[in-house]
């Protein structure tokens, strides 16, 4: 395991794990208060304020501990190949993601009604909702929960743990935060890739880029008329080719990050 050497900045195991805890808290407390005033707590503004409670009890303790806001939560800048396997990473997550789902409806069908509540809560019907959807679901969510997953609580993990320990625990927790039993593999399995991606090039705008990517993809394919989706699918699964597409953008990209992060060449072509 590479420890950084910022160590004063990486806050012990135990005291992320209870910023964490009440983290959610917070998000759970900031969602009734809301729905007192409208019955509706997913409204589309409040998933923006929710989304930014997210990463405020953190930010508040890195500041009150004079922690380095930059290094306790890897917002490190990267180099132009990072940047765009980034991309190709968070495009195949996205479409890799969609195929395990509808593998696991097989095992753990989804009710309809929950099916349908679910995806209540992300339909744009006017322009006012999808300017509240996008900066809620792909822009805040992908900032506050990486910084707050990726950046402050793996990396607390994977100093007082290992890599590998870290990168699994946070995969683990960041599922819980999203509270559906129904989704649970295909969340614990993208946190792990994020995990993954973080670690390797010591920043949280990789996981950023991806975690936005497959937010606004599902955002789409959410409001798209069944029909549209028919190029898409095969036999009530996805087009074997994309799938094969996306497990070949997978290890493409992530060869690709690999290699951009080396340390000669993350140091040498800055953005």
């Amino acid at each position: 395991m590479n420890e950084s050497p910022d160590k004063n900045n990486i806050p012990a195991l135990q005291e992320a794990a209870s910023i964490l805890a009440l983290t959610f808290v917070a998000m759970l407390g900031t969602a009734l208060l809301l729905g007192t005033f409208t019955n509706d707590m997913l409204s589309r503004p409040f998933i923006v304020i929710i989304e930014l409670v997210i990463v405020l009890p953190a930010l508040y303790h890195a500041h009150k501990n004079n922690y380095d806001i930059a290094a306790t939560f890897r917002l490190r800048a990267i180099n132009r190949d990072t940047l765009l396997a980034s991309i190709l990473i968070g495009v195949s997550l996205t479409i890799a993601g969609e195929e395990i789902g509808r593998l696991m409806e097989l095992i753990l069908p989804v009710p309809e009604e929950y099916r349908e509540m679910y995806t209540s809560q992300f339909q744009a019907n006017s322009a006012a909702d999808w300017f509240f959807l996008i900066l809620g679901v792909v822009i805040v969510a992908g900032i506050a929960e990486e910084m707050v997953f990726r950046g402050f609580f793996q990396r607390s993990a994977e100093a007082h743990l290992d890599v590998t320990r870290g990168v699994l625990l946070t995969a683990f927790v960041f599922s819980l935060l999203h509270m559906s039993t129904y989704s649970i593999v295909q969340i614990v399995l993208l946190g792990m890739f994020l995990g993954v991606m973080a670690w390797r090039s010591q920043s949280v705008i990789p996981a950023i880029i991806a975690h936005a990517i497959n937010n606004g993809v599902s955002l789409i394919l959410i409001n798209m008329e069944p029909e549209n989706m028919l190029a898409l699918e095969w036999h009530g699964h996805l087009n074997p080719l994309l799938v094969l597409l996306s497990v070949a953008g997978l290890v493409t990209g992530f060869s690709w990050l690999y290699r951009a992060t080396e340390p000669d060449t993350a140091t040498r072509h800055p953005d």
